[in-house]
């Protein structure tokens, strides 16, 4: 018999002798009582039945003596309460000849019952001792055992780990049933108590083990989070516009023809939000999942009402980003990493097979085989107690076979216990596979009230426009509603023809000004694009096209710093850190005025081409970041035409990949001195790679290394990381690969 079997049985011996005492004590009452108390024998039966059921588990072991004497010694005890129990139970219906004999007979017992109490002490003192004896030796295994699962790192030892955890489980399970029975008898005096103290030896000596291996586990959950994070996951979702106020409520509304609200309430499977360029798909996805109405219907379909019982996780693929932001890698690594943080306590069965794997294997680059694996044992989980909704919004922005992506969503949205809201364009796979769902809405069809509350909030909250407003209110009527019907469902034509009024108000611009304006502007995206790239001034041209295919060839959002290191002015940047940045981050209000001209720069020298957008989550170095002000946007800078334009504005010597570089670097050199910086160092990482990768880009477009800047890079790790660490640790703490042990690894690594 092995140890936790032992401690098994000998546990429930020790159960069935609290019990035995509890039976004492009560046949003690009725043997006292000439009359009988029958509402005793209901007691008396309680005592038994769960006697009984413990001794069914009661078996003798072959292999220890002590266990196999003490187990017979409980059958025994069993047989002479139960011949007790015959001789003194009493019965209602019993008559008075009946109940006298009885009685006579529970005076007899007596002195039986006080010998079978001092039998069943002797057992308890026995058991006890043999018990302690058992936990010790188990106390030198756990210790084995938890110092092998500490030190391996080659091995698998997922095996370890889920024998600890029975083991532990096991014995706070006796704890828990001896304490009960414990307290229960507690007031018996006449029965001694065991002289030392299991509770102790269970609290102090085994149990203490459970917080190292709780530890431990936790530990490898955490690193399994971190290998599914990325830096760019939420950069997306941060920089949609957030929904005016007033709008989009509809997408609630009861008994509406598209069923929006019965589809969270009541369905599964795929609801499909369709739309033309710009309508507004990815502001009314974002708005959805921050809306507390959306978790209130949701949890009506997990059916439980509790908000354990429901995950929600969401993806913005986003084209114009890096290439995790439009991926497959991207999009499985999101939602494992949404999901897992918000039920860890399933990651060793969603992750079966990292969580079984070897120490390397556990926590190296994730292939698509075992991302997408975990994500289908989502939906086939025994025992599965929750529900998932997952938004995905963009899938036309999805950098692959869109047909392939389909059956990935429709795979991964099978299962009874997961559902899935996705938005794209109306693009033909995604017609094929949606459009004969009655599950689906097309959102240009549904927004022109909102556009028209847009329209009215942003020009009636304007003091300039409520004066023509009174001298004219037809006219500007008239206007707001021109607005609303030319804008064919396409909020951002919308967003950017209110902001050319709002200017045009700036400069005093009358009723027939502001209607010439909406009257100039072209109804098509491209062709509006097209005008404003033309409207920028001559003397930012030239910056501007440069920034533009920076920001095109980066596929990425820049925080405002950022753009202090790009020098688009043919000038040698600047290799001295940023002074302002040399007591960072004790912010005070000039620092702060410092980013904020930068920023007016940007909005002056780029129009509405571009936008800034607030990560709230990020301190104020990096809170606000700029991108392209839509996905349209960046496919119209793109066009043959634009670009060849762009590139000829920009100079035949301009070399986007140099500015990138260069910009990397300046980041890196001004802020490396804050690396002991939780929210440096993961943009430090960044910045490193982002210096060997454009390094490399440039030595292969122009066949010349770039020592210059790859040596300053070196020297900065240098001076501000391996003075304090060695080189494999510092590139350890950064990317958590110690195996790289010099600068040339590094390089050659990327």
């Amino acid at each position: 018999m092995d140890a936790l079997a032992a401690i098994g049985l000998a546990s429930n011996i020790a159960q069935f002798v609290e019990y035995g005492i509890d039976f004492v004590k009560v046949a003690l009452e009725i043997t006292q009582s000439p009359e009988g108390e029958t509402e005793q024998n209901a007691t008396i039966r309680v005592i038994v039945q769960d006697m009984t059921n413990t001794l069914k588990d009661i078996n003798t072991s072959g292999s220890d003596e002590t266990l196999d004497a003490l187990a017979s010694k409980c059958l025994s005890a069993s047989s002479e309460i139960n011949t007790i129990i015959a001789e003194i139970s009493r019965k209602p219906e019993d008559n008075i000849v009946q109940t006298l004999h009885k009685a006579g007979k529970s005076l007899l017992k007596r002195k039986e019952v006080r010998e079978l109490a001092d039998r069943l002490s002797s057992i308890r003192v026995q058991i006890s001792h043999h018990l302690l004896v058992l936990l010790r030796k188990q106390q030198l295994v756990l210790g084995k055992t938890v110092d092998a699962l500490s030190a391996s790192s080659e091995t698998s030892h997922a095996e370890l780990a889920a024998s600890l955890e029975k083991t532990i489980k096991m014995l706070g399970s006796i704890s828990s049933k001896l304490n009960d029975k414990s307290s229960r008898s507690a007031s018996d005096l006449y029965i001694p108590s065991p002289q030392f103290s299991l509770d102790d030896a269970l609290n102090n000596h085994i149990l203490p083990y459970a917080t190292r291996v709780t530890d431990m586990m936790e530990q490898k959950k955490e690193k399994i989070l971190r290998t599914l994070h990325y830096d760019q996951l939420w950069d997306r979702e941060y920089s949609i516009t957030d929904a005016h106020t007033k709008t989009f409520q509809w997408i609630f509304g009861a008994h509406s023809a598209f069923k929006f609200r019965e589809w969270l309430q009541e369905e599964s499977g795929i609801y499909w939000i369709t739309g033309k360029p710009g309508s507004g798909k990815s502001t009314l996805m974002k708005f959805v999942t921050e809306q507390y109405v959306t978790k209130q219907l949701l949890l009506e379909w997990s059916g439980s009402g509790n908000s354990h019982d429901l995950v929600i996780a969401k993806h913005f693929f986003w084209s114009p980003g890096t290439s995790i932001q439009k991926s497959q890698e991207g999009l499985f690594r999101a939602l494992l990493f949404q999901i897992l943080s918000q039920r860890p306590e399933i990651i060793n069965q969603v992750c079966a097979e990292r969580w079984n794997a070897s120490y390397a294997d556990s926590f190296g680059p994730w292939s698509r085989r075992q991302l997408l694996g975990a994500l289908e044992n989502l939906g086939t989980m025994q025992n599965a107690t929750f529900k998932a909704c997952i938004f995905l919004d963009g899938l036309d922005e999805y950098d692959g076979d869109h047909a392939e992506l389909v059956r990935i969503i429709r795979k991964i949205g099978s299962p009874p216990n997961i559902k899935i809201c996705a938005a794209s364009r109306p693009w033909l796979d995604f017609l094929d596979a949606f459009e004969s769902s009655p599950w689906k809405l097309r959102i240009h069809d549904l927004t022109r009230d909102d556009m028209e509350t847009f329209v009215r909030e942003k020009l009636h909250g304007n003091p300039r426009f409520q004066r023509l407003q009174s001298s004219n209110w037809l006219a500007a009527s008239y206007l707001v509603n021109d607005i609303t019907e030319r804008a064919q469902g396409v909020f951002l034509w919308t967003f950017l023809v209110v902001h050319s009024l709002l200017r045009g108000l700036r400069n005093e611009d009358e009723i027939s000004d502001l209607r010439r304006r909406v009257e100039a502007l072209p109804d098509d995206l491209s062709e509006y694009f097209d005008r404003m790239l033309l409207s920028i001034e001559d003397v930012y041209q030239q910056r501007a096209s440069r920034l533009f295919l920076t920001m095109s060839l980066a596929r990425t959002t820049f925080p405002v710093i950022a753009f202090f290191y790009m020098e688009f002015d043919d000038i040698s940047p600047d290799k001295e850190p940023l002074s302002f940045l040399a007591d960072w981050p004790d912010v005070d209000q000039d620092k702060v005025e410092i980013l904020m001209v930068k920023k007016r720069q940007l909005i002056a020298q780029c129009k509405d081409l571009i936008f800034i957008s607030a990560d709230p989550t990020a301190p104020v170095l990096f809170a606000e970041r700029v991108g392209f002000l839509h996905r349209t946007v960046v496919d119209f800078l793109q066009t043959d035409d634009v670009n060849r334009k762009l590139i000829r504005l920009a100079g035949r010597d301009f070399e986007p990949r140099r500015t990138l570089l260069q910009t990397n670097l300046g980041q890196a050199r001004s802020l490396m001195h804050l690396h002991g910086r939780t929210y440096i160092r993961s943009r430090l990482a960044q910045w490193i790679l982002g210096c060997m990768y454009y390094a490399y880009q440039l030595e292969v477009s122009t066949g010349k290394p770039q020592i210059t800047e790859l040596d300053e890079l070196k020297y900065l790790i240098d001076k501000h990381l391996a003075h304090r660490w060695t080189f494999s640790h510092a590139m350890d703490v950064l990317f958590e690969l110690p195996e790289i042990t010099t600068f040339l690894t590094l390089a050659t690594g990327v």
